[in-house]
């Protein structure tokens, strides 16, 4: 199957001022294969699949019963085919690990922590604009990680928008995702030095620490643009920033 329509939807930064600019949305669609009986809305994770492969094979992720559906699939603001995190880096290319140690500080900055306009709310209001502007009317919701917390909300904010409503994983929506990434860093930085204070290194295998370390910097930097692929930091001395999936980690 193929994906029948794909828009950017410019959307304000912030839906309480609305002219204080604009951030882009991905949307694509996929029309019923059967009788149509409504408009499933399907809402991805930052990792596993984008919201073009789920409007690409609804039915490997939602079973057959996408095929009666009108499905919209929606990539929300701060995933990597929409308007990105602020604190990514700017495109793909190949980054030293300066770079990578740089973009994240740059989401552990207070400015980018209290970027709200990258929390559930905004999403929610994306999603009412988006479904209003194609007419669905009220639509069935699936969401997996982030894409469920989005859903949830939008159900505890306008329930008459939704008719059903399916969540795997969702997470606090009160947390924007800016600080969601800086969170999952500070973790993984946690995980890092555990693991590496746990063992005895001699003096060869110090050499050993310092690759893993430079890794784990150049993973942590994959993941603000992209979730990871089978050629992220394949290189040893930098790493290729792949844009194929969504920016941060849950």
């Amino acid at each position: 199957g193929t994906v029948t329509g794909v828009q950017t939807c410019a959307l304000p930064i912030s839906h309480r001022d609305p002219a204080g600019g604009l951030i882009s949305v991905s949307v694509y669609s996929r029309k019923a294969a059967l009788p149509r009986i409504g408009t499933l809305v399907l809402l991805p994770d930052y990792d596993g699949p984008t919201a073009r492969d789920l409007a690409t094979m609804p039915t490997a992720w939602v079973g057959s019963a996408a095929r009666q559906f009108d499905v919209v699939a929606v990539s929300p603001r701060g995933f990597y085919d929409s308007s990105p995190l602020p604190c990514t880096l700017t495109a793909p290319y190949i980054a030293p690990e300066q770079d990578a140690s740089a973009a994240s500080t740059a989401c552990r900055s207070n400015a980018s922590l209290q970027s709200s306009s990258y929390g559930a709310i905004e999403s929610v209001a994306d999603l009412e604009m988006i479904s209003s502007a194609l007419g669905t009317g009220p639509v069935s919701v699936v969401g997996w990680g982030r894409g469920a917390t989005i859903a949830a909300t939008w159900k505890l904010l306008h329930p008459g928008s939704r008719s059903q409503v399916v969540l795997d994983s969702p997470d606090d929506p009160g947390i924007p995702q800016v600080r969601v990434a800086a969170m999952n860093r500070s973790a993984q930085d946690a995980g890092v030095n555990a693991a590496m204070g746990s063992a005895a290194f001699s003096a060869v295998n110090g050499r050993s620490r310092r690759e893993a370390r430079r890794l784990f910097m150049c993973f942590k930097a994959c993941r603000l643009r992209a979730s990871l692929s089978s050629e992220c930091c394949a290189d040893r001395k930098s790493t290729r920033l792949n844009s194929s999936h969504s920016s941060v980690s849950r």
